[in-house]
């Protein structure tokens, strides 16, 4: 007979840090979950809600969030959420402010 245990440690490998940005820069929120077993996967949310990747917001395989061309309404509460059958762990909130005014061009 074998038995699984599911595990999720408690303390980010590496927690995502405040930042402030000109609008147009790409940004990088650094986290890295708690190991675990099986190995945590990671998922966003800004002010609570999913953050859902496309042509611009990517996350890596380590956990990174990537915001290319940020505009000011990238800005907002970002929390890092660890999870696998053992449960989920949130890491501490960090703040991004994209500040600048966007241009929009009009032909």
């Amino acid at each position: 007979m074998c038995f699984c245990v599911a595990v999720l440690g408690s303390d980010f490998r590496e927690q995502p840090r405040s930042a402030e940005v000109a609008v147009g820069t790409d940004v990088l929120l650094g986290c890295r979950a708690p190991r675990g077993e099986p190995e945590p996967r990671v998922r966003w949310q800004r002010n609570g809600d999913p953050v859902r990747p496309d042509d611009r917001i990517s996350v890596s395989e380590t956990g990174t969030l990537r915001i290319r061309d940020s505009n000011t309404e990238d800005s907002g509460t970002y929390v890092c959420v660890a999870y696998n059958i053992g449960g989920e762990k949130e890491s501490s909130p960090a703040r991004l402010t994209v500040r600048g005014a966007q241009i929009n061009v009009k032909c």
